[in-house]
């Protein structure tokens, strides 16, 4: 997990979409190009998207909707209307998914495609554009896990800046923060370590109980659990 912490401050930073980039480029270089970059909404960029296809980055972005996409004929349509129209289409099939091949105006010669779904109780379908082949509602259903997947980091920075401290603590200076960031790491390592080490008390964790669901993120009942046993401690060892 890369956490690099930055700011406009730092004279090394050019521009968010520029130390973004660079991280990416981090990232691909230590998986030797395996993977694929998935990203929200707001990755839904220029800046991002054409080095990503020039550099023929397997990645999985959500549109906006308004974003102008070339189909083979040669016509444009933003890329909400586009999705209405095949999913009006993969309804009549009884489908909930569709996709098709298109373009990016900038870069006519690199195919990429739209896979779109209809979200329950939203009024616009989930949007999604991707550098990887779609052909069949299997691969279609595949960027859609792919989609899915990122939900895991999310909530993992959700963790580290609500319970581990990142946005408790108050900072002076820029230069703060990598101590920070480096202390809740830590942190987070050792509910890493504890979980994969202890198996059987990650199992018994999860598990659902009353008033309790069973969870697949564990890492909030690990930290609960670690903190309950230091706090025993020290109260064994406080004289009455």
């Amino acid at each position: 997990m890369l956490l690099h912490p930055y700011g406009m401050d730092d004279p090394t930073v050019r521009s968010e979409n520029a130390q973004i980039l660079r991280q990416v480029d981090r990232v691909m270089r230590a998986t030797d190009g395996k993977g694929v970059l998935v990203m929200d909404i707001g990755a839904d960029r220029d800046s991002l998207l054409i080095p990503w296809i020039d550099a023929h980055r397997r990645f999985v972005i959500r549109l906006r909707g308004d974003r102008r996409l070339l189909l083979d004929n040669g016509v444009q349509l933003p890329a909400r209307h586009l999705a209405e129209r095949l999913l009006q289409q993969a309804a009549a099939q009884g489908r909930r998914t569709a996709w098709t091949r298109v373009y990016l105006p900038e870069r006519v010669g690199e195919p990429l495609y739209l896979v779109c779904r209809v979200l329950p109780g939203r009024d616009h379908p989930l949007m999604l554009l991707t550098s990887l082949t779609v052909e069949n509602l299997e691969a279609a259903n595949k960027t859609l896990w792919y989609y899915r997947r990122r939900w895991g980091c999310e909530e993992s920075a959700r963790f580290l800046k609500s319970r581990l401290g990142l946005e408790r603590f108050a900072l002076r200076t820029y230069e703060a923060f990598a101590p920070l960031l480096f202390l809740a790491t830590v942190a987070m390592g050792l509910l890493t370590w504890l979980q994969m080490r202890f198996a059987s008390l990650a199992r018994w964790l999860a598990r659902s109980r009353p008033g309790r669901r069973a969870v697949k993120f564990l890492y909030y009942r690990l930290l609960e659990w670690w903190e309950s046993q230091i706090l025993q401690a020290l109260s064994n060892r406080i004289p009455p």
